[in-house]
């Protein structure tokens, strides 16, 4: 057993942004592939690294794969966890602040399309879904009614940013540095948790064939310079548009 965690600090040489460098303000969860992995012949808990006190977790089953040298858009050894659709992903059902809204980043591509599968999970304890819907390689936003709503493309095998903001009727959905698309819907929290790569309920179904290499999580919408800041952080690393 391993626990990845190390100062990357590639400079010039790479790209690499310390950890730190990311926004903090309103920063409540951040998780990345190359620090806080713990490799068990396969993935067994991911650490935050906001307050490293709540991880994301996988039944010995359920564990994901992760490759430490994955190449992220242009950054070499970068690291992702790998989900292989058919039974891998990471739940916790702990969180630092379950009131909406909430605006997730999420740098990750999608290796396969299966109409329903989850990229990722929330509960309170109702379900609501960042996930794979309607048209070939579309992703969506589904909290039961109505559903899916904000259908944005995300091409396959292409590492992306995903926005996603929780907030009920204000809820939206964009990719890398597009324009939200509008995903009115139920307002849900994550009161209940919250699972990667899959339904919301550990080892059930809708698990997705994805790669993930960092996660950001806010406990408000980031608009204006905050939001800009965040996606220069996130693209300066990776060159994803």
């Amino acid at each position: 057993m391993s626990l990845i965690k190390q100062p990357f600090g590639f400079g010039a040489a790479g790209g690499r942004a310390d950890v730190s460098d990311a926004p903090q303000t309103e920063l409540i969860w951040h998780f990345r592939a190359d620090v806080g992995v713990t490799d068990s012949s396969g993935v067994t808990a991911w650490l935050d690294q906001v307050g490293e006190s709540i991880s994301l977790t996988a039944a010995t089953t359920h564990k994901p794969t992760y490759n430490s040298t994955a190449t992220v858009g242009t950054l070499a050894n970068a690291g992702a966890i790998e989900f292989d659709g058919v039974s891998q992903d990471l739940t916790s059902v702990s969180v630092t602040d379950a009131s909406l809204p909430t605006h997730m980043f999420l740098v990750f591509q999608q290796n396969d399309w299966t109409g329903g599968d989850d990229i990722l999970t929330i509960r309170q304890p109702l379900e609501s879904h960042f996930q794979q819907n309607d048209s070939e390689p579309e992703l969506a936003l589904n909290a039961g009614s109505p559903a899916p709503v904000g259908q944005t493309e995300f091409a396959l095998s292409t590492w992306a940013l995903g926005l996603v903001v929780w907030n009920g009727a204000s809820s939206s959905l964009a990719r890398n540095d597009d324009a939200a698309n509008s995903a009115s819907t139920n307002s849900r929290s994550m009161s209940g948790g919250m699972t990667l790569g899959a339904s919301g309920t550990p080892g059930t179904n809708a698990w997705s064939d994805i790669d993930v290499a960092e996660m950001l999580i806010y406990s408000d919408e980031q608009t204006g310079a905050e939001l800009t800041a965040i996606k220069t952080y996130i693209n300066d690393q990776y060159g994803l548009w």
